[in-house]
C-alpha cells in the first residue's frame, strides 16, 4: 500500500484553494489527531477553514479500548498501545513543534511532520474500525 502526505504551511500562501476548504468538508473523511481540536479552531479564526469531522485520538482510544489513562497521551505512546509499532526512533527531531509556522520547512521538519501524520492515520484506522479486530 502507498501512502501520501500533502503538507501545506497557509502561512506561506497568498490564498487559499477553493479545493482544501472542500476536502475538509467532505461526510465520509474522518481527520484525526491529538490536540486537533485545537488545531482546527486556530484554522478556523486566523483562515476561516472548518473541518466537519474532527476526532481526537486520546479519548477515542480511552474509550474504545477500555483504558482511561489513554485520554491524555501523547501520539507516541497511543501508536504503540494501539498499532505495537513504536515510530519514535524515526522522528528525526527530538522536540515537538507547538508553531510549526515559526519554522522553515526543511527536511527534519518534513519527515517529522509526515511520522506525525502517519502515526495518527494508524491509530485513528485502527480505532475506527470494526470493534471486532481490536
Amino acid at each position: 500500500m502507498i501512502y501520501k502526505c500533502l503538507i501545506i504551511q497557509l502561512l506561506h500562501m497568498d490564498s487559499i484553494p477553493r479545493s482544501l476548504f472542500n476536502f475538509l468538508h467532505l461526510p465520509d473523511y474522518s481527520f484525526v489527531g491529538i490536540g486537533i481540536k485545537d488545531d482546527l479552531y486556530k484554522l478556523e479564526v486566523e483562515y476561516g477553514i472548518r473541518c466537519r469531522n474532527a476526532v481526537e485520538l486520546g479519548p477515542l482510544a480511552a474509550s474504545v479500548m477500555k483504558m482511561p489513562r489513554l485520554s491524555g497521551c501523547g501520539i507516541d505512546e497511543l501508536t504503540l498501545v494501539v498499532n505495537k509499532l513504536d515510530l519514535r526512533k524515526h522522528r528525526p527531531l527530538s522536540a515537538l513543534f507547538k508553531d510549526w509556522g515559526q519554522y522553515a520547512l526543511g527536511e527534519k521538519l518534513a519527515k517529522l511532520a509526515t511520522i506525525n501524520v502517519y502515526s495518527c492515520y494508524k491509530v485513528g484506522s485502527r480505532l475506527l474500525e470494526p470493534c471486532e479486530s481490536l
